[in-house]
């Protein structure tokens, strides 16, 4: 009866907390790599011949889709500052920008792995102590 309580408290309650805390070391580090793409197009703008001139590029009009269209300036962009607002920025504060972004989502990221590892330890060391209660190990 008490192996039984034990292993569903396992299963019900470590288990999905620590994959809970994978997917969210996971989603920190996509949020990593989404700043650092985000810099490189940004560092690409800056590279080009005429940096505010016109160009033609691929605007993403949502849902999955995008179009062909014509920017008239890179002077300027429009970066995702959160909770559905849009900030328009020069390159220069959009870099600063994705670079702050990045550095407060590896601080995340560290964050959560160090969570991950406590609840993988908790995992392992509550299957070794219910093992040895069942005589198994």
């Amino acid at each position: 009866m008490r192996e039984a309580t034990l292993l569903a408290f396992y299963r019900d309650t470590l288990v999905p907390s620590r994959d809970e805390r994978r997917r969210a070391h996971e989603s920190a580090l996509e949020d990593v790599e989404q700043w650092c793409e985000f810099a490189k197009q940004l560092e690409t703008l800056m590279q080009r011949d005429d940096p505010e001139g016109a160009f033609e590029a691929l605007v993403d009009l949502g849902g999955e889709v995008k179009a062909r269209a014509r920017v008239p300036s890179a002077e300027t962009v429009f970066v995702d500052v959160g909770l559905g607002f849009m900030a328009e920025m020069t390159l220069a504060e959009a870099t600063r920008r994705a670079a702050d972004a990045k550095a407060t989502c590896e601080t995340e990221a560290r964050a959560c792995l160090e969570a991950l590892e406590k609840a993988e330890r908790a995992c392992a060391e509550f299957e070794s102590g219910l093992r040895q209660l069942m005589g198994l190990g």
